[in-house]
């Protein structure tokens, strides 16, 4: 998500919601509960097959 100039508010793995300083936002940790939180992110990936 950016702003109206473009410049980046946060993003998301699809593990975490991560602000413009790349730190997990409040509340930003648990978006994906169950199998992926539990076995996907914890392995540095993403569920999109991506790395963190």
């Amino acid at each position: 998500m950016s702003d109206q100039e473009g410049n980046l508010i946060f993003y998301t793995s699809g593990c975490y919601v991560v602000n413009a300083a790349h730190e997990i936002m409040e509340n930003g940790d648990s978006i994906n509960p169950g199998n992926v939180q539990q076995y996907i992110c914890p392995s540095g990936h993403s569920p999109n097959g991506g790395g963190l």
